[in-house]
């Protein structure tokens, strides 16, 4: 029982450390959509790209979740379905992520200088 109840210690410090990565994790995700959001509307591609890389980080992260439940803890149903709620979550970022980089293709189109050779050595 002493081993059970260390672990579920509060003091221990994990917890602060896992709870201040995911609130930084979490402020920067906010900042990046603000950039985003400026991004589509005054079509400036700088803007735009670091929403787009960071989200690829997010469903990283959200695939390796699902895995870990699902592989660490296959026994019990509720871990499955919430597994399945992860990764239907995260299928949902990677239509935003090609609904983004749609967008941002269009902009890099519509910005390219037409330059046209005379000679063509």
């Amino acid at each position: 029982m002493h081993i059970i109840s260390a672990s579920l210690d509060l003091k221990s410090g994990t917890l602060q450390g896992a709870g201040g990565f995911v609130i930084f994790y979490f402020i920067v995700m906010l900042l990046l959509s603000i950039g985003l959001m400026i991004g589509v509307k005054t079509e400036i591609r700088g803007f735009i790209l670091p929403w787009v890389y960071w989200i690829y980080v997010a469903i990283l992260f959200q695939a390796m979740f699902g895995l870990w439940l699902v592989f660490g803890y296959y026994i019990y149903l509720e871990t499955v379905f919430v597994a399945l709620c992860d990764w239907t979550w995260m299928f949902l970022n990677v239509y935003c992520v090609m609904i983004v980089k749609s967008h941002l293709r269009n902009v890099k189109y519509y910005q390219s200088p037409d330059i046209e050779y005379l000679n063509d050595i």
